[in-house]
């Protein structure tokens, strides 16, 4: 299997024996002198710096991250109960069923990746993954019942 040698970000897909045979490289490293001839003729092997993005840029890429629009909706909580002194249960339960869907979809990833697994990992396996729906199912139930209650209306002082 060839190797195209024009595009080497995925070396790591071919045989050594292939990616060596087409750098014309021998197994054993290459001498000081080949060193210093394919320095000379490709350069240093270094990677390029990326342009720096605005603080601007960087500021609203934080709100792609899942984790930072969790807490936000977290300290809308808090503030809201700190207001009003009524405390909704329901962006709780969100984070929750959040939380359990990501190690959901991380251990599947995990899983996917093993090469040999034993019967016991994969045992562990079903057991997080199980446990973890199951927690789902709950918080579910929860906000279900959260949205079913009859809404009291506030006493007002007088």
């Amino acid at each position: 299997m060839a190797v195209d040698t024009e595009r080497q970000t995925d070396w790591h897909r071919h045989d050594v024996e292939a990616v060596l045979a087409d750098l014309d490289a021998p197994s054993t490293g290459l001498s000081t002198a080949d060193a210093r001839q394919r320095l000379d003729r490709y350069g240093p092997n270094e990677l390029q710096a990326l342009a720096r993005s605005s603080a601007w840029h960087t500021l609203a890429a934080q709100f792609k991250n899942l984790l930072v629009i969790i807490l936000l909706e977290l300290f809308r909580t808090v503030i809201r109960f700190l207001q009003t002194e009524v405390l909704d249960l329901e962006p709780y339960l969100a984070v929750g069923i959040i939380a359990c869907t990501r190690r959901v979809l991380t251990a599947s990833a995990e899983l996917s990746h093993q090469l040999n697994i034993t019967e016991t990992q994969f045992y562990q396996y079903l057991m997080d993954v199980g446990l973890n729906v199951a927690v789902i199912m709950v918080l579910v139930v929860g906000v279900f019942l959260i949205r079913k209650r009859p809404v009291q209306p506030l006493a007002m002082s007088s």
